[in-house]
């Protein structure tokens, strides 16, 4: 694809449960097959309060974007931004 004229944006996010990645095309649209999610569990604490080791959370967010870097590279697509 054309890096002018097909923007694509890989968008991450990290949530209570898990990261996503997805590719979206220019007009808003899902890339079809090029979205990841890694579910993960977070730890509760005694008093209700929840958390994840940071270390932890940041290989998922990698791993998240390696796969979008992949599709993105199997489908000949650039990325032009990224969206958290």
């Amino acid at each position: 694809m054309n890096f002018t004229n097909n923007p694509t944006i890989l968008s991450i996010d990290a949530g209570t449960s898990s990261v996503r990645s997805l590719l979206f095309d220019a007009s808003g649209r899902e890339v079809d097959g090029a979205g990841t999610q890694i579910p993960y569990a977070m730890t509760r604490t005694a008093d209700g309060g929840e958390f994840i080791e940071l270390d932890a959370l940041f290989q998922y967010v990698l791993q998240a974007i390696d796969h979008a870097v992949e599709e993105a590279q199997k489908k000949s697509i650039s990325i032009s931004a990224v969206a958290c």
